[in-house]
């Protein structure tokens, strides 16, 4: 059995008025998680299927879209992902109590981020 994308994320450089714009377009909700500072929400899209994801900006990062394959062993595939030709773009990290996440680029380039709780 494969690793499921689990997470969307959007980021950009005006966090408050991009969850505007996708709250109004799709009907999402937004909840800010407040140990981001006010930079990071997450996106609930209160569908029957499909995954929910986050929203936000914070100063340095650059805009993207990207999603989330949720792994077993987050230090192992990072590895594999640098043996098989990706970059390492953030490097294993908890994100939240039980939750790790890292981000890679692709050899081609796109931006792909793992998940592990």
């Amino acid at each position: 059995m494969g690793d499921p994308v689990v997470r969307f994320e959007i980021m950009g450089g005006d966090g408050e008025a991009m969850g505007r714009f996708y709250g109004e377009l799709f009907g999402w909700r937004f909840e800010t998680v407040e140990s981001s500072g006010g930079g990071y929400r997450l996106a609930q899209t209160d569908a029957a299927r499909g995954i929910d994801g986050g929203i936000g900006s914070f100063p340095g990062v650059p805009s993207y879209v990207t999603v989330y394959v949720e792994v077993q062993d987050l230090d192992a595939s990072v590895e594999r992902a640098r043996a098989l030709g990706a970059t390492v773009v953030a490097p294993p990290r908890e994100v939240a109590p039980g939750t790790r996440t890292a981000v890679f680029t692709d050899p081609d380039g796109h931006l792909v981020g793992m998940i592990a709780a």
